[in-house]
């Protein structure tokens, strides 16, 4: 089962599918965040789906490197 979301940008109405569920993480007419590029509104994601790729991994590591560096700035 894919989740089909609605939302709106600058008056703009914009549907997505998500990917699929065995358990889908929201039901008929609950409200889920959804973040979107916005030079591209078209191009949006749900939130809980951040997580299951390489970006939150990349971004993470990222910051520990630019935190380890500022610790030893001040060494």
């Amino acid at each position: 089962m894919a989740l089909r979301l609605q939302y709106e940008v600058d008056g703009e109405q914009y549907l997505i599918n998500t990917q699929n569920y065995t358990f889908p993480p929201a039901g008929i007419g609950q409200r889920v965040d959804v973040v979107y590029d916005p030079r591209r509104p078209q191009f949006g994601l749900m939130t809980s789906e951040l997580g299951r790729g390489f970006v939150p991994w990349i971004v993470g590591g990222i910051a520990a490197v630019l935190l380890v560096l500022t610790g030893i700035s001040y060494i």
